[in-house]
């Protein structure tokens, strides 16, 4: 009898582990949506290459994981260098396993503009904002290529619906400030850069903008102004730097052209030297995977 209470007491604790044992392994085995999730949260930090392991563990476990697809395509375009080619292909992929995610043709439509596919790309933002109309990023995008292909009208409707729907994002005010520019309406530009600097006064992009309108507007020393606030933010910017040494120039200032001028050399030359230096790390690297692939 005591041999039989031992059995069964022994039998029911072997049972108890295998379903705790199961039940371990089923909360704990790899997913897609859970590689999914890991790679997201790298990307989140900027980790592109552990982001993209991530993705692809997640498209081993399931090649019909549509988020899979398009969180690697968003990596492949952030990496540098950039791997657009490959970043179209998958958000591709995603579009085909799920036609109803905006984001998917979004990400598609901006890595169009990118390899100035300007065609496939208004289309594809096209679609994301019928699917999400709301979407004032996709108007921001759409209004850009839509310029290009010479379409103002509807590129300054896009600019302007951007901003309708996104009023407090600087960067909808300084797009429609380009494109003012660019069709000769300088009040204009210079008032929506204006408008983005109060939004965003430590975004030197913004002061950038508003100096390229006064300089259009022929205004050196507002321009001038503006630069300098740019480069408080920025200092080391070696673009923004020779745009002021242009300003100067204009304006007479022939010492302090060339003090800019001199500053900027210097920084391009040692930019010029880490960018050497990181090509030789990955020629390196790429070395080594060559030699253990023998």
């Amino acid at each position: 009898m005591n041999r039989q209470r031992l059995f069964l007491g022994l039998s029911a604790i072997i049972v108890v582990g295998l379903i705790l044992a199961s039940a371990l392994w089923y909360f704990t085995r790899p997913t897609a949506a859970k590689e999914t999730d890991k790679g997201n949260r790298f990307a989140e930090g900027g980790d592109w290459s552990t982001a993209i392991a991530c993705y692809n563990a997640a498209i081993d476990l399931d090649a019909a994981y549509a988020p899979a697809y398009l969180g690697r395509g968003i990596a492949y375009e952030k990496r540098w260098p950039m791997q657009l080619d490959d970043a179209i292909a998958d958000y591709t992929r995603a579009i085909a396993l799920d036609s109803r995610n905006p984001q998917a043709y979004y990400r598609r439509g901006v890595a169009y503009y990118q390899v100035i596919k300007l065609d496939k790309g208004v289309a594809d933002l096209s679609e994301a904002i019928r699917l999400d109309p709301d979407r004032a990023d996709a108007y921001r995008y759409r209004a850009q290529m839509l310029w290009d292909l010479g379409d103002t009208t509807r590129a300054l409707a896009d600019a302007s619906e951007s901003i309708r729907l996104a009023p407090t994002d600087s960067k909808n005010w300084r797009d429609r400030s380009l494109l003012h520019e660019k069709s000769g309406n300088l009040t204009a530009s210079i008032s929506d850069a204006t408008e983005a600097i109060r939004l965003n006064p430590k975004d030197r992009d913004n002061f950038w903008r508003r100096a390229d309108a006064q300089i259009a507007n022929q205004d050196s020393q507002m321009a001038l102004r503006d630069l300098n606030d740019a480069l408080l933010i920025d200092p080391r910017n070696q673009h923004l730097l020779k745009m002021r040494a242009r300003v100067r120039r204009a304006s007479g200032d022939e010492p302090g052209a060339e003090r800019d001028e001199s500053e900027a050399t210097s920084i391009d030359a040692a930019q010029d030297q880490q960018a050497r230096e990181r090509q030789r790390v990955r020629d390196f690297a790429k070395h080594n995977d060559a030699l253990k692939g023998k």
